[in-house]
């Protein structure tokens, strides 16, 4: 502590840019993380880091919530078992890594902490795989959302301690990466307990009209009156009287939303505009002018515009708004430091009035759904603040469908139904139980080998528009069935060459690689297996088996190689996307049914649900979401809706091999 003061008084005589510059660089000791947890739990938080974080909708949660069915409960719980380390990883590298030495204050290491400590219950949870693993999680959800209820309080008192280190050498105004680590760790913040708490919410009794926290029927103007009640019981309380504020807009209008987060941005804004009113007319005989504000609807948002005549604020101050610890109301950090609540082992306070957070904070729960909150002032007049809600949640909406693309996982979720049919089935239950005829699998392999050859092309298609960055992962697994082509032509079906080509090295695979590709060795999908294996081992498989080399395409065969040519003309994150959604749902299906199965199918079974290739499906998987990022909103709608044929048509193809006699 010493040393950034220090620091910071022999930049005094300089310039603030130079200060800021000297002080980014102060180091703090024996406060990393590797000097309160262990090696292992610190190479991992840094490995989670390094994942990409999944976004979810407004609308994505409505769909998936509506019917909160066991399945669909669990998936949350398994989506949000990956998701949350991923988020809280990120978090903490940042916490770890923030200048000017704010990492070392005793505050910030609190908040570390606390996240440290949630990311290693989440690690140490098993796999969620039933409803009573997913009950299980469901508690320590609610105890991490407990853990931290006081973050931003605590995290505030950390920056404001910074603030009057820095006071006497620069302005924190003047360090807007601060605020930038704020504005992100903030709106992260909201992400997370927007995510748990829906989770947790699905649990509760229902309520009327709400799918977890969210209100489908959730009436601005209603809100807005509960808003402006508690405001001004707080201005009464605190001032002795309060300005009236006139609402106008249409009650009986209602739209989807979280009336917590509408809430907390409205009782802010209210509450700076009755202070304002109220001390610029105190001492005046006449009543303040009333606070107006208006709900506007319209087509893409919702408007909410509260307008006041406090005064208005100076053109120079308005951008100082957006920044954290400035206000014009008494903070309450010193008062808190006199007391018990600052004592060793506080988490801080439950409110925040008077630090300076409610504008910006504010401006983040808009922005999370994809609103905003901007801020027009008239100097000796008043001011006017305009809060835009995104009507995301509404149908028909034009981007709902794209939002549902924005990841693989987000499909997932969005189709639990349909990727169950697709993946389950009385064909594969058959199979496993050991009472599926030899005229229904053998209808099946000779179906599937069929559609293999286009399976082939749709995978050279891809290839001629992938990015450089995923051609490995795609050339790599086709090296890496050198191997077990040769088998598949010697042999034609026998023991799994999974089983011996995995204890040959189960690490890595000798490729014309420079480099081991994505952990590609056990890819040995019978598909193309099929694709590369040369006519005559075609022809040796189906006379052992004494299968018809000249059968026909069935009809849904070739329903869904015809799919697949069509899908090689689509962009490439939609080729992607099907690509990978044909893999999973071949690998999910055969890998979910082969515990338990009789040979001679355990056999072919291992071969397609082997971990590996399940390892493989996920670097795919990995592909398809990095290209919907970039992707147009045209082309991830376009994503989901074959996504949805891609269920149907897998669907189909069980169901075309099970009827044959």
């Amino acid at each position: 502590m010493a040393a950034s003061l220090n620091m910071a008084a022999s930049v005094l005589s300089g310039s603030r840019l130079a200060a800021s510059r000297a002080l980014r660089n102060v180091v703090h000791q024996g406060v990393r993380l590797a000097d309160s947890f262990s090696r292992e739990v610190v190479d991992d938080i840094f490995a989670c880091a390094l994942k990409k974080q999944t976004g979810v909708s407004l609308k994505y949660m409505l769909d998936f919530g509506s019917k909160p069915i066991e399945r669909q409960l669990v998936l949350s719980a398994q989506f949000l078992h990956n998701e949350l380390p991923v988020r809280l990883s990120h978090r903490v590298a940042e916490l770890e890594n923030l200048p000017y030495g704010l990492s070392a204050k005793p505050h910030v290491l609190k908040v570390r902490d606390w996240y440290v400590e949630s990311f290693r219950e989440l690690r140490g949870f098993p796999k969620v795989k039933d409803a009573g693993d997913e009950l299980q999680f469901t508690r320590l959800l609610q105890h991490i959302y407990r853990r931290h209820t006081n973050v931003v309080p605590v995290m505030a008192m950390g920056v404001a301690e910074l603030k009057r280190e820095l006071s006497q050498s620069i302005d924190l105004d003047d360090l807007p990466d601060i605020h930038q680590f704020l504005d992100g760790f903030y709106l992260s913040r909201i992400g997370i307990r927007m995510l748990i708490g829906q989770h947790i919410a699905l649990h509760e009794p229902p309520r009327e009209n709400h799918i977890g926290l969210i209100d489908t029927r959730c009436s601005p103007a209603g809100v807005c009156q509960d808003a402006i009640d508690d405001a001004r019981s707080i201005c009464m309380r605190e001032k002795g009287s309060a300005p009236d504020v006139t609402v106008y807009g249409d009650p009986s209008f209602t739209f989807p939303y979280v009336p917590s987060h509408l809430h907390h941005m409205v009782f802010e804004l209210v509450k700076n505009s009755l202070r304002a009113v109220h001390d610029r007319f105190d001492d005046h005989d006449h009543d303040p002018p009333p606070i107006r504000l208006v709900v506007a609807e319209g087509e893409e948002d919702i408007t909410i515009k509260v307008s006041d005549e406090g005064g208005g604020i100076p053109r120079s101050g308005l951008p100082r708004m957006w920044t954290y610890l400035y206000t014009t109301a008494k903070s309450p950090l010193e008062e808190m430091e006199q007391t018990a609540a600052a004592a060793e082992g506080s988490d801080g306070p439950s409110v925040l009035a008077g630090y300076g957070y409610g504008l910006p904070i504010s401006r983040l729960y808009a922005r999370y759904f994809g609103g905003d909150l901007s801020i027009i002032s008239m100097e000796g007049y008043g001011t006017d603040a305009y809060l835009h809600l995104n009507r995301l949640g509404n149908p028909p909406n034009r981007a709902s469908a794209s939002l549902m693309a924005t990841s693989c996982s987000a499909l997932l979720a969005a189709n639990t139904e349909a990727w169950h049919d697709a993946t389950h089935h009385p064909f594969l239950e058959a199979c496993q139980n050991g009472s599926i005829q030899t005229a229904q699998f053998d209808a099946w392999l000779v179906q599937d080998g069929k559609f293999a050859r286009e399976f082939a092309r749709c995978l050279g298609a891809l290839l001629t528009k992938a990015p450089s960055s995923s051609i490995d992962l795609l050339l790599g697994g086709a090296c890496a069935l050198h191997d077990e082509l040769h088998w598949f032509a010697v042999r034609g079906c026998g023991p799994s060459v999974l089983e011996a080509s995995h204890a040959r090295d189960s690490s890595t695979c000798v490729l014309p690689f420079r480099r081991p590709c994505y952990y590609l060795l056990p890819l040995t999908l019978h598909r193309l297996c099929l694709l590369h294996t040369p006519q005559n081992s075609l022809q040796s498989l189906s006379a052992e088996r004494g299968l018809p080399t000249d059968a026909a395409p069935h009809p849904t065969c070739q329903r869904y190689t015809q799919f697949m040519e069509d899908c090689s003309k689509q962009p490439y994150a939609v080729h992607a996307v099907v690509f990978w959604a044909i893999e999973r749902a071949y690998n999910e299906s055969w890998s979910k049914h082969t515990p338990g199965m009789a040979e001679p199918y355990r056999t072919y079974a291992q071969r397609w649900g082997f971990e590996g290739f399940s390892t493989y499906v996920g670097q795919l998987e990995a592909l398809a979401d990095e290209a919907l990022v970039a992707a147009s909103s045209a082309e991830r709608d376009q994503a989901a809706s074959l996504f949805r044929q891609v269920c149907e048509l897998e669907r189909e193809f069980w169901a075309m091999a099970y009827s044959a006699q």
